[in-house]
């Protein structure tokens, strides 16, 4: 028999799934009221310091998040553009979040990112004559890069392409959402 449990409060919702009275599944979801790591949004730059060679960009959180200029996907980056950025490491302090324009969705075999349009491999996969069977097999959109992951050196092809499908339609949709197809 299977049974939900939720609890809700002002900070956290917890949603327990039993599956005859066994822990099945748990999700929690805090509110919070700063940028988590990993997190995607769009954002504008506020201000381009060249001094320290960072762009501050605005979110919709009181702190402004910054980024490095030599981790920037885009040269001309100049005051009032938009950009889709992920953040990289939480407020400290009073310094905002860090964050890159570099956007990485993380599968279980592979990662897609934006950094690059090519297929690279996790450093423990040393095997050429593998690695060239992948880039032969991948179905790789043509806008981003893919990262095969360790666990995905001993998964089988059609089920490293449906992830990549799966994860550049969870891209595609981020960027739709926040109007920037």
């Amino acid at each position: 028999m299977k049974s939900i449990f939720i609890e809700k409060n002002e900070n956290c919702t917890r949603i327990a799934l039993k599956l005859n009275n066994e822990l099945e599944k748990l999700f929690i979801q805090e509110k919070s009221l700063k940028p988590k790591v990993g997190q995607i949004y769009l954002g504008i730059v506020e201000s381009i310091v060249s001094g320290n060679e960072c762009a501050y960009i605005d979110i919709g959180f009181e702190k402004k998040c910054y980024m490095h200029l030599k981790d920037s996907r885009k040269d001309n980056l100049k005051k009032g553009d938009y950009l889709l950025v992920e953040i990289l490491k939480e407020e400290l302090l009073d310094k905002g979040a860090k964050v890159t324009n570099n956007i990485s969705i993380q599968g279980v075999y592979c990662v897609i990112t934006t950094f690059n349009d090519r297929i690279n491999f996790s450093k423990s996969i040393e095997d050429k004559l593998k690695k060239k069977e992948f880039l032969t097999n991948i179905k790789k959109p043509e806008d981003v890069g893919i990262i095969v992951r360790t666990r995905g050196f001993d998964a089988d092809f059609d089920c490293i392409n449906r992830e990549i499908k799966t994860l550049y339609d969870i891209y595609m949709k981020i960027k739709k959402r926040l109007h920037i197809c």
